[in-house]
């Protein structure tokens, strides 16, 4: 879990295994954090956020020629933790399923070592499939487009994940109906024939 980055309201940045206390806040919050006093506050802790962690990811990120070597950025967060990074993206996304999505993202990123956009367009977990954004001039599919330059020549990039099939809740396993039984001496119950 080296590449894992946590946004995080209250701490900004943390790795998989900082130890935090605990706390129930939103990073959608506004009103929040004063800076130089009560007349200055920020908007919400995202804009407070924005500056440092922007930098902070910049930093840890290699500029690179080429899209499939050097490093690489995967933002599986929220559209409102991603607001905390000044970085543009776009994309379509189903909400029902993203929660769930993200996490089997992470989670396989993380088990594979994932390094390039090959090893990402390689995630495949619960019919999930990286799907062409395009094609090649040689008529091959291309599975993904930069769709912009930030800094020194790092390109963001846009993939598209989806699935033909949504999964369906697992089996239920048979559960004994209140109707099956009888009530005797009102806190005990044997079962009908």
């Amino acid at each position: 879990m080296r590449h894992l980055y946590i946004l995080d309201p209250v701490y900004g940045v943390l790795r998989s295994m900082e130890r935090i206390q605990p706390y129930r806040l939103e990073t959608g919050c506004k009103g929040v954090i004063e800076e130089g006093g009560p007349s200055t506050k920020k908007e919400s802790l995202c804009s407070f956020w924005n500056e440092s962690i922007t930098a902070y990811m910049r930093n840890r990120m290699t500029p690179t020629s080429s899209v499939d070597c050097g490093s690489i950025l995967v933002n599986v967060a929220s559209d409102e933790y991603s607001s905390s990074i000044d970085i543009l993206h776009k994309g379509r996304v189903v909400a029902v399923h993203t929660k769930r999505a993200r996490g089997l993202m992470a989670r396989y990123f993380a088990e594979q070592d994932a390094q390039s956009l090959s090893d990402v367009s390689e995630f495949g977990l619960e019919g999930y499939r990286c799907v062409a954004v395009g094609e090649s001039g040689d008529g091959s599919k291309q599975l993904w487009e930069t769709v912009n330059v930030v800094g020194e020549n790092i390109q963001v990039v846009q993939m598209l994940f989806d699935r033909d099939v949504v999964p369906g809740p697992p089996s239920m396993a048979k559960t004994k109906r209140k109707d099956d039984y009888t009530e005797c001496n009102s806190d005990k119950r044997i079962r009908s024939k």
